[in-house]
């Protein structure tokens, strides 16, 4: 008697291990988590980010509150800063009791604005510029994304069939017909 049969426990029957998951619901499981790490890091998650009109951005940077901004195509970001003492824009005016946030979002109009540059540059804003190329990993899934589901069609058409010739191959086996005999003409054979 083994250990195992003394406890009163056996093992399993061959054949009856729970069948692991097909590979394809892991595949739609990677991809649903790549898409919300993806739809996660797309949304700017600052509770501390003002949204501005453009005319209100523009007021704000001739009252010299604006510290630096950065432009990303038609989205503009950026960092407050102190108004100069003097100014009385009412762009730059405190709301009494409440703390204001230091950054704000914008977008430009669709249309050309000359005097955005110059004025940026007359009230000393530091001005960056990012590019409007998706990121690398980006790039990468929208590359990579129609071949991995290419191969993982032809992976799990594959897999169907051979899964049917198994089963055809076990179907003719099970289908022979006895032999008529050595007496047997053509009419007496079943067909």
């Amino acid at each position: 008697m083994t250990p195992a049969d003394s406890a009163g426990r056996r093992p399993p029957p061959r054949g009856s291990w729970p069948q692991p998951l097909p590979v394809w619901r892991y595949a739609v499981w990677i991809f649903l988590l790549l898409l919300f790490f993806w739809s996660w890091s797309s949304f700017e998650h600052n509770p501390e980010q003002q949204s501005f009109s453009y005319s209100e951005f523009k007021d704000k940077v001739r009252a010299d509150a604006v510290a630096r901004v950065t432009l990303q195509g038609d989205h503009v970001s950026g960092r407050l800063g102190k108004p100069k003492s003097g100014s009385t824009s009412p762009a730059s005016k405190p709301e009494a009791g409440r703390k204001k946030p230091l950054q704000f979002v914008t977008t430009l109009p669709p249309v050309d604005d000359p005097e955005l540059m110059p004025l940026l540059e007359k009230h000393d804003v530091n001005v960056y510029v990012e590019s409007e190329q998706a990121s690398l990993w980006q790039r990468a899934l929208i590359g990579l994304l129609p071949w991995i589901l290419i191969i993982g069609l032809i992976w799990y058409a594959g897999r169907k069939m051979q899964e049917r010739l198994g089963e055809g191959a076990g179907r003719a086996a099970c289908s022979v017909l006895p032999s008529p005999g050595p007496n047997a003409s053509a009419g007496t054979v079943p067909v």
